[in-house]
């Protein structure tokens, strides 16, 4: 028995107002091949039919059948909103543009007659993520911030694609690497720091202090700043060639940290290990509403808030233990 789904629904606007294929198959291969470039690698360029036949492209339209996550996955990672919009502007004239406009505002509130081949291209998109399961099919918080950033014009980060959708248009993320199982010799700016506030007391001896000296309690602590620091090099790596002002925009993040933190980092504590926790916590409420690197939704979490500490410790601007 057929039930709607998000993509028969969205087929089921278009169908009518978009002429030229009766066959409600046909059209439906259509629409997707218009939005389908070549893979990555050239390897793979099959059409809509190629992929699926005609009697199962209908089975989909018309919501007897789910699309499969398989096939949903491989037209994600072939789909560009950019040439779907080109395609579909190219395809249909303005007034039948016009009408599909208000049928989609009903399913996609930000789809208007300005932004309607783009804002489709864009719907089709998140359905086929929602039917390979890159995002949740039920709203949820996360999703509500992708569709308000496609709603506000605003670049949001989707960590399970590793992409940054600026608009109708990506790009993509350096591939996190997981943290070192030792301490490599470029993070000793920040471990000596943080070795000073673990073993305060044998350095006050005049000790020289390791890793191995760490108090077994602040173990797990130590293991998460390394994460939180390899976070904001991620961070510095993904943003290392937006450019304003003559600066980075990461050093425009740095900066807005610093002048978020120094204060509490100056305050008399009993030892290192509460300066660096309360510096920490003010990290994490530092406000970066009109910070620009900030104005990609979902960039910068806490870990990389609190890498930022650590990367101010190595350049000697903030610091744990007197």
């Amino acid at each position: 028995m057929a039930q709607e789904t998000r993509f028969s629904r969205v087929i089921s606007a278009l169908h009518p107002l978009l002429k030229g294929v009766r066959r409600r198959g046909e059209f439906t291969a259509g629409i997707v091949d218009m939005g389908l470039i070549p893979a990555r690698d050239g390897a793979d360029e099959r059409t809509a039919f190629e992929l699926r036949a005609e009697s199962t492209w209908k089975e989909y339209a018309n919501g007897r059948t789910h699309l499969s996550a398989d096939l949903a996955s491989e037209i994600v990672g072939r789909w560009e909103p950019t040439t779907f919009a080109a395609n579909l502007t190219d395809r249909y004239e303005e007034p039948a543009l016009i009408a599909l406009a208000k049928s989609l505002h009903a399913i996609d509130p930000s789809i208007n007659k300005g932004n309607v081949a783009e804002g489709l291209g864009n719907l089709l998109l998140r359905v086929f993520q929602e039917a390979s399961g890159q995002i949740p099919v039920a709203t949820s918080p996360e999703l509500e911030a992708v569709e308000k950033a496609d709603r506000d014009g605003h670049a949001y980060y989707d960590e399970k694609t590793g992409r940054i959708w600026l608009g109708d248009r990506w790009t993509k993320t350096p591939d996190k690497e997981p943290v070192p199982d030792d301490v490599h010799p470029d993070e000793l700016g920040y471990v000596t720091p943080l070795l000073g506030a673990y073993c305060e007391d044998l350095r006050r001896q005049g000790s020289e202090v390791t890793v191995e000296d760490i108090p077994k309690r602040f173990s797990n602590h130590f293991q998460e700043q390394r994460k939180a620091f390899y976070s904001n090099e991620w961070l510095r790596e993904t943003s290392w060639n937006c450019i304003g002002d003559g600066k980075t925009v990461f050093e425009d993040y740095l900066e807005t940290m610093y002048a978020g933190v120094t204060d509490t980092n100056l305050r008399s504590y009993p030892n290192g290990v509460e300066r660096l926790l309360a510096t920490l916590e003010q990290a994490a409420r530092v406000q970066l509403d009109h910070m620009r690197l900030a104005q990609i939704h979902d960039l910068i979490d806490q870990w990389s808030r609190k890498g930022s500490c650590h990367s101010l410790a190595a350049q000697k601007r903030l610091w744990w233990a007197d």
